[in-house]
This record gives C-alpha cells, structure tokens and sequence, in this order.
C-alpha cells in the first residue's frame, strides 16, 4: 500500500526519457459483482482507486512527468465483465467458458462511448525528464 514508494523506486530505475505505464482503478467507477477492498496486499485490490490528479501528483513527486492519460472500459465494458461475472458466480462455469462466451460480445464496447458513465479504469503513461528531483529521492520508509 506504498504506492508513492512504489513509483519514485521505479522512476530511480528509469532512463531520462524513459516511460512508466500505469494503470489502475479508477476512483469513481460504479462497483463490479463481487467487489471488495482487501486489507492487505494479496493481488487484489486495497483501495477502490485513484484519480487523475493523485496519480499526476504521485508521478511528479517521483520526477515523472505524466505525457498520457487515456480512460478504459465504460457503461458496456463494465456490464460484460459483470455477465462474465455472473456466469462464474451463479452457473459456477469455469473462467475460461465464461470468457468464450462474453468475448464475442466485446464488439458492443463500442457502445460506450454514448453512455456518460464513470470508466472502469486510468492508464497514464509518466515520462522521466531528466534527474529525479532531490526532495523526492528521500528514504520513505
């Protein structure tokens, strides 16, 4: 749950001019099936997520400099993975059936942008300039 330990221990390992890519949930997004925030870091997610401007600050304390920001999987996106979700939980298929079933779908996410709903997720792509400022190169531990 050290997520701003986690990206200036990156930015330190990149190149000047190299890119970190993130993404993550998106703080606003409307809850799947099943979804529950877990108490400690298992693989699954410890928090409900982050806006856009908390991952622009995370990055700029780590010296990145966020060059992209692009929004994923709105209204329809988000009701597919619920169906995939329901298939799991309810008719007890196997992962893999229920993905061969919705995955024919997927065409309909096109849908979405028609639709004024939270998405899903942020992906953002942070670009390291030059140095790591100083006052971010500090012990956090």
């Amino acid at each position: 749950m050290q997520d701003e330990k986690l990206v200036l221990d990156l930015s330190v390992r990149i190149k000047p001019g190299g890119r970190l890519y993130i993404t993550t949930p998106n703080e606003r997004y409307h809850g799947l099936l099943g979804d529950r925030i877990h108490e400690t870091e298992d693989g699954d997610h410890v928090r409900w997520g982050y806006s856009e401007q908390r991952l622009r600050e995370i990055c700029l304390n780590a010296g990145l400099e966020v060059t992209e920001v692009t929004y994923l999987c709105g209204f329809v996106g988000q009701q597919l993975i619920n169906l995939r979700l329901a298939l799991r939980k309810y008719l007890r298929l196997n992962v893999n059936i229920s993905l061969v079933l919705t995955y024919p779908l997927r065409f309909l996410t096109k849908l979405d942008r028609f639709f004024a709903y939270e998405p899903l997720s942020i992906a953002i792509v942070a670009q390291r300039s030059g140095d790591v400022p100083t006052a971010t190169k500090r012990n956090h531990n």
